[in-house]
């Protein structure tokens, strides 16, 4: 109840709302039950791998603790492991489009510096 914002705070709290759907998937994980705790991270899967939406700070930190609390205490060998493979994606796929973002970074300097330097006097 008092956890999460009133919706009109959460732009206040500069939450966007896939922030918030990755927070309400992510409570589920202290969830008992083997098929919530396997469809956390499904769902996690899918939203980290997603190209349509953009995931950063708050909801890839809880994200990544909820793979991680879930492969610990989990005591069904399926989600153990189907929590620990989706941390190993997950955290492939956020290094990868670090370094694709770095590159078209490069990309950009390197035009805006040939724009630059070819310009008629």
């Amino acid at each position: 109840d008092g956890d999460i914002p009133a919706e009109g705070a959460v732009a206040d709290f500069g939450y966007t709302s896939m922030d918030m759907v990755v927070d309400m998937v992510c409570r589920c994980k202290d969830s008992a039950v083997d098929d919530i705790q396997l469809k956390v991270v499904q769902c996690i899967l899918s939203i980290i791998t997603t190209n349509t939406v953009e995931i950063h700070e708050f909801a890839l930190m809880i994200a990544v603790q909820a793979c991680y609390h879930i492969h610990l205490v989990s005591k069904n060998q399926v989600n153990r492991s189907s929590a620990k493979s989706t941390l190993n994606q997950m955290l492939s796929i956020v290094f990868q489009r670090m370094e694709a973002y770095d590159l078209r970074m490069a990309d950009l300097s390197l035009v805006d510096g040939l724009s630059g330097s070819l310009s008629i006097r």
